[in-house]
């Protein structure tokens, strides 16, 4: 479902695969599912009962995420997962074949996206009461009020033009525009407000703004989704290239440097396997498994970089000793054991991965 999605421009989220090494579980699921946009449910008998798994959910619930529960057995819900779920939309995926419902759900996922999906209508704007203007419109003429006093008492007495006897006029050098609207998107961000930050980065970038700083501020807060609007995900992250200049500028996150390599390792129009080899090295060093697991088929297969199989156990091999589990473990092991069978690098170099027969080490 991930490997089906990602081929069509949705970015999924799941453990393991993106939980840096290091980083408290609970604590990176809770970061994802507040950063999606859609948490997909995954219904098997399984997920049903899972303590975890209704932990999540409440989580998704509670955070007014959308929640397309993907059904996978014919077994009832619980009826935990049915408080939650009992009035969403369900996608049933119990007969054959699984990949034309994969397509089904991949395609209700990108309305829901897009904002398109049916039923729903875009929110309109709050309205503000006549007694919240009101309020507005008497704040407003008292600080006037008492701007106006506060200037008859700071004008010099006994000067018709408002200058003193002695007083020499000086022109105040004017901020820099780009500067001001860079300055006031900090003040936003530093207050939480996203949209109105945004905005500002917006306009100082326009203003002739050049700081990597502004560039990071737009690419993150747009791929976190932390504005209500804003540029979409492939600009995006054309601010965060920007924002890291080939290394002169700021200093991206793992899975910021993985965010880079896997556009340019996934999109057709924009395939570049050097780029995808120069961000995820990057990230790989700063401990993204994603990021390894890209490096060691760059080096499978030659792809941006120089065919090199010592490589390929290397990246491999740290994949595996960050952690990785699941599917890409197993394809780590097997692609360290189809090396040694093939005889590209010596079983020794290997043994910490595999055992005698090719497969992983039992006494790992």
């Amino acid at each position: 479902m991930v490997a089906d999605f990602e081929r069509n421009g949705i970015r999924c989220w799941y453990a393991p695969r993106d939980i840096i090494p290091g980083t408290e579980w609970v604590a990176a699921i809770k970061e994802g599912i507040h950063a999606a946009k859609v948490f997909v449910l995954l219904f098997t008998d399984e997920s049903n009962t899972s303590r975890q798994v209704m932990n999540e959910v409440a989580m998704a619930f509670n955070a007014e995420k959308t929640i397309v529960p993907f059904k996978l057995t014919k077994q009832e819900m619980s009826d935990e997962l049915e408080y939650y779920l009992t009035r969403v939309h369900w996608l049933d995926a119990v007969s054959e074949p699984l990949n034309s419902h994969i397509e089904e759900l991949r395609k209700y996922v990108q309305l829901i996206l897009s904002g398109t999906e049916r039923g729903t209508v875009p929110a309109k704007p709050a309205q503000k009461s006549r007694r919240t203007w009101l309020y507005i419109l008497v704040a407003a003429a008292a600080v006037l009020a008492i701007a106006a006093v506060v200037l008859l008492i700071l004008k010099p007495f006994g000067s018709e033009n408002g200058k003193t006897d002695n007083e020499t006029v000086t022109n105040t050098p004017v901020p820099n525009e780009s500067i001001v609207f860079f300055e006031r998107g900090e003040a936003s961000y530093r207050a939480g407000d996203y949209d109105s930050a945004l905005a500002c980065y917006l306009k100082a970038v326009e203003a002739g703004y050049t700081g990597t700083d502004a560039y990071y501020r737009i690419g993150t807060i747009c791929l976190e989704g932390k504005a209500k609007s804003g540029v979409n995900e492939e600009k995006a992250l054309s601010y965060l290239e920007l924002a890291y200049s080939d290394g002169n500028g700021e200093k991206l996150t793992a899975d910021e440097y993985f965010f880079l390599a896997y556009k340019y390792d996934s999109d057709s129009t924009s395939k570049d396997p050097e780029k995808v080899c120069r961000y995820a090295l990057k990230g790989a060093e700063a401990g993204s498994v994603p990021c390894m697991l890209l490096l060691g088929e760059a080096y499978w297969y030659g792809n941006g970089v120089e065919q090199d199989y010592d490589q390929v156990l290397n990246w491999f091999g740290k994949a595996l000793a960050s952690g990785v589990e699941g599917y890409n473990r197993n394809y780590c092991i097997n692609c360290i054991t189809t090396l040694v069978e093939e005889g590209h690098i010596a079983r020794e170099a290997a043994s910490k991965w595999i055992g005698e027969g090719g497969t992983e080490d039992p006494a790992r």
